[in-house]
């Protein structure tokens, strides 16, 4: 069966990926346009060959571990802690954008609702 999916991918996948690259840009897109539009101090990464967004934190002025936890606790956001990946990730979280366009704006809204309630 492996086989068999590996070659359908190969095969009939170009369809899909497309659309799929389509989407990503657009959730990527919108998470730079509602950070800009209501003035987060966060910047993003552009990404490369992925659906992990880098959002670079530091300008919030948190800790590392106060930031982790204004993600987890007030904004409710199980994103990804950025010294996972070296030191060098400190005051960056990374967010999954490979995801409905719903799902994104629920974690933009609680993310801006969270920042506003400071």
């Amino acid at each position: 069966f492996g086989i068999e999916a590996l070659m359908s991918a190969y095969e009939e996948g170009e369809v899909w990926l497309d659309a799929l690259k389509v989407h990503l840009q657009e959730n990527i897109t919108y998470v730079n346009t509602f950070l800009e539009t209501h003035g987060l101090p966060i910047d993003t990464v552009a990404t490369e060959a992925t659906f992990l967004m880098w959002l670079d934190c530091r300008a919030m002025g948190f800790s590392h571990e106060d930031l982790t936890h204004f993600f987890y606790y007030k904004a409710k956001l199980g994103l990804n802690d950025g010294t996972s990946f070296g030191k060098a990730g400190e005051g960056f979280m990374r967010l999954n954008v490979g995801t409905s366009r719903e799902v994104l704006e629920v974690a933009m809204d609680r993310l801006l609702k969270a920042w506003e309630g400071l």
